[in-house]
């Protein structure tokens, strides 16, 4: 095997500079969407189950990319660059879109969009390092790659502070306040810049990269398995059908329980309503607003968004008896503490359990048809042959990524409540905790850029990858845990940089222990079912904690925090489960 020659800094970060644009994009998403959720009407509880999109997306896609790139080549575009291209366009489409959102469901499908594209552009460019790099410079390259990570998220959480200094006013216009989906220009214009910020630095990278040529034809031929692999690869389509399908009929009966209770909540709350409105009619002070409210709610089949608003300035009018709010507020605040009646969960149960069979058979077919592509056999197949160290890896990755969404789904809303006293979107100091929250993942993402130029470093002083990553995770841990000493704003900036120091180590780290122990003919398709650890914790997280969130988390964003924290703790002992070699310590 020819030995790859060694590249010069310049031309390593030339070829990581298209993850800078990738990771701005994913910095907006972590710090906006759940705020981006809240103004739209969203419940804190139903939040894990919005962020579906990005593991569901890179579970799918990643793998599929990864065996496609492997078994590429083009003399003009490379192997794994028009992946990168076609991904960032898909990406920035979404970016565009994301902030003109009028749903909870209209956003919720551009995510699906924006990961979809994202994932398809990052797995790539992890495989980038295998490819272009040797053995020696590996370090180096995935430590670049920590370094865009932190800076590009850094941008992407400094953006609301960033553009006042450069002239750039983010009050809303009338026209914007028309649109009345309540969404800020402190996210809207970071990602308009976004969706430019992914296609310049993807083109720059394509224009600056050479991808070297295959040593063979072997990427061209057909593969051909044994007996022993068709076992495995028939073993592996079955436990995922039957998986998936499993997953989906859960996740769909959650739902489906859930919609109805909702409803039927809508449901009071609009005869709530409308009783007001001829109460305050026959007492001859009617409220337009309320009358546009009753008629704008049911045409988007959302009551509870800016409801609390419009109760407040009626409360403030002062032609309004105020005893003639008083009762009709008490309804509403029944309304929202609604649990179904015994006779009324059986009938709720009853329809969702049926919803649920119906999508999970499906889903079942659909998998298994899609199983049969021969893409799939080229993904299944190194499944059941997958390298030690990577069997070995899976836990860390399986606490590590449980805990991390957590982070990015109720940090900015932990910060309103406790530091601004902003519990929801409908308080005056909900943006500017949702600001805070942007600064906090700003100082997260700076010291991930700037450990990542000393973990190298760090990592041979120490002797151990693995040791080294232990210690990074039990950092981040103890930065989710001081958030309990104080409601204080800084404390929560404090955490964060203490939680960006692990994630320094997380985008690093079990690469780097992976590379070494993958061949270069399946480095795409390993790199991406790698990626699929990540994206397993988190789709069974967002399965799980809305059934656990208002009961053992107490309906309270901080206490997500500490259960992150707690799950990083997890993953760092279970970096010793991992055998390294000690010629693999560099």
């Amino acid at each position: 095997m020819k030995e790859k020659p060694n590249l010069s800094l310049w031309q390593i970060w030339n070829m990581s500079f298209g993850f800078l644009g990738i990771q701005y994009g994913f910095g907006l998403q972590q710090a906006n969407m759940s705020p981006i959720y809240r103004y739209l009407g969203a419940e804190e509880a139903d939040i894990p189950g919005l962020w579906l999109a990005g593991p569901l997306t890179g579970l799918i896609l990643q793998p599929i990319i990864g065996a496609l790139s492997d078994k590429s080549w083009s003399p003009r575009w490379g192997r794994r660059k028009p992946y990168i291209f076609f991904g960032a366009v898909a990406g920035s489409i979404a970016m565009i879109l994301m902030p003109n959102s009028t749903s909870v469901f209209m956003a919720a499908c551009l995510m699906w969009l924006l990961d979809a594209g994202l994932n398809s552009s990052m797995e790539p460019f992890r495989a980038f390092v295998g490819d272009l790099l040797n053995p020696q410079q590996r370090p180096v390259g995935f430590s670049v790659q920590s370094f865009m990570v932190g800076f590009g998220q850094t941008l992407a959480n400094l953006m609301p502070f960033i553009l006042p200094l450069l002239g750039i006013s983010l009050a809303l216009t009338q026209d914007q306040l028309d649109l009345s989906n309540g969404i800020p220009n402190s996210v809207r214009y970071p990602f308009y810049i976004g969706a430019a910020a992914i296609l310049l630095t993807v083109l720059w990278t394509m224009y600056t990269t050479r991808e070297y040529p295959p040593e063979n034809e072997d990427y061209k031929r057909k593969p051909t398995y044994t007996e022993e692999q068709l076992r495995a690869i028939r073993r592996w389509r079955l436990a995922l059908t039957v998986g998936g399908a499993l997953l989906a009929a859960l996740f769909t009966m959650r739902l489906s329980y859930q919609g109805q209770i909702k409803k039927q909540v809508d449901a009071m709350k609009l005869a709530t309503l409308e009783t007001l409105v001829r109460d305050l009619n026959v007492a001859g002070t009617p409220s337009d607003k309320l009358a546009q409210f009753i008629i704008q709610a049911k045409e988007d089949g959302v009551v509870t968004f800016k409801l609390k608003e419009v109760m407040a300035s009626l409360e403030q009018d002062a032609r309004i008896d105020p005893a003639l709010l008083r009762l009709p507020q008490q309804a509403l605040d029944a309304a929202d503490a609604f649990r179904p009646q015994v006779a009324q969960r059986h009938l709720f149960l009853s329809h969702s359990v049926r919803t649920a069979v119906l999508l999970g058979l499906g889903v079942f077919v659909g998998l298994f048809l899609l199983l049969q592509l021969g893409v799939f056999k080229e993904i299944l197949a190194p499944l059941s042959e997958m390298p030690q160290v990577m069997r070995q890896l899976w836990w860390v990755k399986f606490f590590t990524w449980y805990g991390l969404p957590l982070m990015w789904q109720y940090l900015s809303l932990s910060v309103a409540k406790y530091a601004f006293a902003a519990p929801g979107p409908e308080a005056a100091g909900f943006e500017d905790g949702k600001n805070w929250g942007n600064l906090c993942f700003a100082m997260f993402s700076i010291m991930c850029f700037v450990i990542s130029i000393f973990i190298p470093a760090i990592s041979k002083a120490i002797g151990s990858r693995r040791g080294t990553h232990a210690l990074f995770l039990t950092i981040g841990a103890f930065g989710f845990f001081i958030t309990l000493l104080s409601n204080s704003k800084f404390i929560y900036l404090t955490g964060m940089s203490m939680v960006g120091l692990a994630w320094g180590s997380i985008m690093s780290m079990p690469y780097l222990m992976l590379a070494n122990a993958v061949s270069k003919e399946r480095m795409g398709v390993y790199m991406g079912i790698f990626n699929g650890f990540i994206c397993i914790p988190q789709f069974i997280n967002m399965l799980t904690v809305p059934l656990y969130y208002r009961t053992l988390l107490g309906d309270d964003p901080r206490n997500a925090l500490i259960l992150a924290g707690i799950c990083l703790l997890l993953a760092g002992a279970s970096n010793f489960l991992v055998q390294e070699k000690a010629s693999a310590v560099a």
